[in-house]
């Protein structure tokens, strides 16, 4: 999951997340996959993890307005 996210495959993320994978796992590091799909820029795979629950943070405390800053920086929009 965070391979595909960091590599902004889109297909394998829809693949994994439509078949039961989780959004919000956790690699050895802390991180999750949104994570990975915004800090290498790779906004359509942002709005798929998000459409099957991806948070960006452990304990879902991200408000709207991170969301909407994260979404904005992956798209180069800010």
């Amino acid at each position: 999951m965070h391979l595909a996210a960091a590599s902004g495959a889109q297909k394998s993320i829809e693949y994994l997340l439509a078949n039961g994978g989780n959004p919000n796992a956790e690699d050895r590091w802390g991180g999750l996959p949104l994570m990975d799909a915004v800090k290498h820029g790779h906004h359509m795979v942002t709005l798929i993890i998000k459409k099957y629950g991806g948070q960006l943070t452990k304990d879902g405390t991200a408000g709207t307005s991170a969301d909407k800053l994260c979404e904005a920086a992956a798209a180069d929009d800010i």
